[in-house]
């Protein structure tokens, strides 16, 4: 993606929401579910509050599986304000990376792209209201939360969004080291140019 990608896009959007829901998850997966619905509803409460406008980056598309995409955006539809604008995510689009880069803040789970976000430098919030560990954002940080309360969730937003991105790129430096990003070098270059220094 970032070798496809010409220049930084603009911000278009306040706020991405990457979706994390498949038709066999429902009965399989309900802590994961009812989890995400609470980040759906308390997203769209915070976007109709704050007059933020929202993206919703859904992870399938027609082409690649017409029957489950109409499912998912049935699913999200549902629940979303029609104000704001859903996403297909057609195959090699890279869609999803380049919704997170247009946007000020991307919001999820504990999904690759929301990983792969922040590790561009981009403002995330991962939200795990599930209870289980096995959703949790593998770095732990302002940029994860947990207490699944609309208070919170409004609160923890609002100090990312408010602060200036030379504070967000400070705090989140370190750590988004561990998800390592060169426009240039790949990442199995980078590691094996640091294997072979250690030798």
């Amino acid at each position: 993606y970032l070798k496809s990608r010409q220049v930084i896009p603009s911000k278009r959007y306040d706020v991405c929401l990457i979706s994390h829901i498949r038709p066999g998850q429902i009965n399989k997966f309900a802590e994961r579910i009812s989890s995400f619905e609470i980040l759906i509803k308390h997203l769209d409460q915070y976007c109709m509050k704050y007059e933020k406008t929202m993206c919703i980056a859904l992870k399938c598309a027609p082409d690649r599986d017409e029957r489950i995409y109409e499912w998912e955006l049935d699913w999200i539809a549902q629940r979303v304000n029609a104000k704001h604008k859903i996403f297909a995510n057609p195959k090699l689009s890279f869609q999803t990376f380049k919704l997170c880069d247009e946007s000020r803040i991307s919001i999820g789970m504990h999904s690759t792209a929301l990983r792969e976000a922040f590790g561009r430098g981009n403002r995330i919030l991962a939200c795990n209201f599930s209870g289980s560990a096995s959703y949790a954002f593998p770095i732990n940080g302002l940029w994860y939360l947990e207490n699944n309360g609309f208070e919170e969730f409004e609160c923890r937003l609002n100090y990312i969004l408010g602060m200036s991105q030379a504070k967000w790129d400070e705090i989140t430096e370190l750590y988004r080291k561990v998800i390592y990003y060169d426009l240039v070098e790949e990442p199995l270059e980078h590691l094996a140019q640091i294997i072979g220094s250690a030798n």
